[in-house]
């Protein structure tokens, strides 16, 4: 059974997905700087993987024995 998906609003790849996703829908690019979910997620998402980064370096200077002020 091959199910038809095509009503499904894919973004099209590359940088500033969501933005062409509004913009695609007719959606006004204002949600983007103002509704509080898209900040909020964009926020969340940002600091989360700048913590994550900052682990797995503190890791690799702990594995090499590198000073971490060098990095």
């Amino acid at each position: 059974m091959n199910d038809d998906h095509s009503w499904i609003p894919v973004p099209p790849p590359g940088p500033d997905r969501l933005r062409k996703l509004l913009e695609n829908l007719d959606e006004p690019i204002s949600k983007l700087e103002q509704n509080i979910l898209y900040i909020e997620g964009y926020e969340r998402g940002k600091a989360e993987a700048t913590n994550k980064y900052r682990k797995m370096m503190s890791a690799m200077a702990a594995i090499y024995q590198i000073n971490e002020s060098d990095i």
